[in-house]
């Protein structure tokens, strides 16, 4: 019972995130390029420019390694999300694949 209450909190906790990431005014894709002090991260968002910015309590900070994509507030520029990966991850595994020896007329 206990576990299953725990499990109906995560997603109740889950949904009223996602309620206030679309209630939020708007926020900026980026990707985390290093870590700089325990609290503050370098990110070049997807517009061009990098900053050096802070991060939300409640994410857990060893996720955010090099290459992570986040959601940005765009007023106070704060890390507010994780996003998955840009690429599928079904196409990000195919990348990596060796096909062997084929040649073009084998296709």
């Amino acid at each position: 019972l206990r576990t299953q209450l725990k499990h109906l909190q995560n997603q109740f906790d889950k949904s009223e995130n996602d309620l206030k990431a679309l209630q939020s005014v708007g926020q900026i894709v980026g990707e985390v390029l290093r870590q700089l002090t325990e609290e503050k991260f370098i990110v070049k968002a997807t517009n061009g420019p990098r900053y050096v910015v802070g991060c939300r309590r409640q994410l857990e900070k060893a996720k955010l390694k090099p290459g992570t994509r986040v959601a940005l507030d765009m007023t106070t520029l704060t890390i507010m999300r994780y996003l998955p990966r840009e690429v599928d991850p079904l196409v990000y595994n195919m990348s990596h694949e060796d096909p062997g020896d084929v040649s073009y007329s084998g296709i």
